[in-house]
């Protein structure tokens, strides 16, 4: 059940494309950047709850630094930070991932 709910919940969120909210808070210098950084953690941790194996983690984590580092410039960070969407990638590769497992 509770992966059923799960699932719903990230087919809906990878779907969602306007409005971008992580760009919208990241146009706040640094402490947009330091929010949406911490929201795209919370989305891996969930993704290591839920028994994702490390190489998918490891990805997402890799995907949440190059965000993170580069949103940081200003102006070309945002840019970066609408054309990347670090957490829309992970929640498709988590998605991917969690289509491969066996229905209980």
């Amino acid at each position: 059940m509770l992966d059923q709910i799960w699932t719903a919940i990230l087919d809906f969120t990878s779907k969602l494309v306007i409005p971008d909210w992580g760009a919208l808070i990241g146009l706040i210098p640094i402490v947009g950047d330091l929010i949406t950084t911490a929201i795209s953690l919370w989305l891996v941790r969930e993704a290591r709850a839920l028994g994702a194996p490390w190489h998918i983690t490891a990805r997402m984590l890799a995907n949440v630094a190059v965000d993170g580092v580069v949103g940081m410039v200003p102006v070309a960070g945002d840019a970066f930070d609408v054309m990347f969407r670090a957490n829309v990638r992970n929640v498709r590769m988590l998605k991917r991932w969690m289509d491969k497992q066996p229905r209980l």
